[in-house]
Formats: structure tokens, C-alpha cells, sequence
């Protein structure tokens, strides 16, 4: 009777079965001395079996770089201090004569004069300076002393100049004091000053009684006719 397919078939799943089987039994007898299990049938009683003890294989690390040595600063060479000895004759002291003051002399201590106080211009004193003669005689010195600028003239340029300045306690007016408050053009602010500077002396302002410097503010007017 010939075998079927189905035959052949187990056939061959029984002897993959099989050897499957075997290499199983292999795989775990792997490693295991030949002779264990028999080496008690002819090895003496007093002979002990001895396994070699797995030492584990290392590799030496690489020793690490040497340091390279730093290079040393230049150090520049300092100069040897020389002392160096001056002849130098030491000055001769000076012998006072001795003396002994007589015990009628009296000694009294040096007063300090101090430079008195000028005192700064107030603009609100209690006596306003005045000019001599009053107001009347201030208008007639200013008609005529004034001279119109010929550049305001021809332009046709008018108008009041303030004009601030100091007067001193002594009646004197302060050349380096001048200040224009208000002015229509600068050759008639040099008009106003050049008159005023030459104002003879005023009658000085007051404050408790005593002659102080004042600022004082005068228009002068300037109209073309």
C-alpha cells in the first residue's frame, strides 16, 4: 500500500518534531563539564572536582596627557637702589641772646579791625535818591543833553529806553552797573547811557537813617517831531 500525501505530511512534522527536540536538549547541556555525572565512576574518593573560576577580562585605561609646564613670566631685572650720601653742611643754629623783660610791661591782645561791610543796593529804600533840583530840573538835563541818533532819525525809529543803573551812597552813579530793560534799537540804548553816565551827582537814597546804594530805573523817551 503506497503512502498518501497526508502521510508524507506527518512523517515530516514528526521528524521536524524531533530534531527540534534534540537541539533543545543541546542548547541546555551547553557548557556543562562532559564528565560531570561520571566522574565519581573512576576518580579516586579523596579527589575533589575543581572549576576554574571565570576571571573577568579588563583593558588598561589610557593614561591621561601630561600637563604641559606653563611658561614663566619674563620677570625684567629690578635696578640695585643706590644711596647716594649729600655732602651738605647743616645750617648753624642760630644763639638769641638771652633777655628778660622788665615786670612793668603789660600785655594786651591784638584787636582784629574788620573792613566794614558795604552794604548791596536795595530797590526799595526808605528815602528814594533824587536828582538835584527834582524832576523838573532831571527833564531839562535830559532835553538837553540828548542828541537823536541819526540811523533812529532817518528810520523814523521812537520810543522810550528803560534804562537801570546804581547810585552809590555817595551820590555817584556806578558806570558798570548799566542794564537796558527795554529798548526800540541799540543806538538809542547807547544814547540813554551816554547821557546818564554823565549825570552830576544825585542826592543819595536812605535806609534807617543812613546813606545806602539803591537801583534806580529811568525812562528816557526818544520822539521824532
Amino acid at each position: 500500500m503506497k503512502p498518501t500525501v497526508k502521510d508524507k505530511q506527518q512523517l515530516k512534522l514528526l521528524i521536524g518534531m524531533t530534531i527540534a527536540f534534540a537541539a533543545s536538549l543541546c542548547a541546555l547541556e551547553y557548557g556543562k563539564p562532559i564528565l560531570q555525572h561520571h566522574a565519581q565512576a573512576w576518580l579516586p574518593d579523596d579527589v575533589e572536582w575543581i572549576e576554574e573560576d571565570h576571571v573577568p577580562i579588563t583593558m588598561p585605561l589610557p593614561e591621561p596627557p601630561a600637563e604641559k609646564p606653563k611658561p614663566k613670566p619674563d620677570v625684567l631685572p629690578q635696578p640695585t637702589p643706590q644711596v647716594i650720601a649729600a655732602n651738605i653742611d647743616p645750617e648753624p643754629q642760630k644763639i638769641l641772646p638771652d633777655f628778660e623783660l622788665p615786670d612793668d610791661i603789660e600785655w594786651f591782645p591784638k584787636e582784629v579791625i574788620k573792613a566794614p561791610e558795604v552794604p548791596k543796593p536795595t530797590d526799595f529804600p526808605d528815602v528814594l535818591p533824587q536828582f538835584p533840583g527834582g524832576d523838573s530840573a532831571l527833564y531839562a538835563y535830559l532835553g538837553d543833553q540828548l542828541r537823536y541818533p541819526a540811523f533812529a532819525r532817518d528810520n523814523k525809529i521812537q520810543g522810550p529806553v528803560y534804562v537801570k543803573f546804581t547810585i552809590g551812597a555817595d551820590g555817584s552813579i556806578d558806570p558798570k552797573s548799566f542794564e537796558i530793560l527795554r529798548s526800540p534799537h541799540a543806538s538809542l540804548s547807547d544814547e540813554a547811557i551816554r547821557v546818564v553816565k554823565n549825570m552830576p551827582k544825585w542826592i543819595p537814597g536812605q535806609q534807617q537813617l543812613r546813606n545806602v546804594p539803591v537801583y534806580m530805573k529811568l525812562p528816557v523817551h526818544f520822539r521824532l517831531r
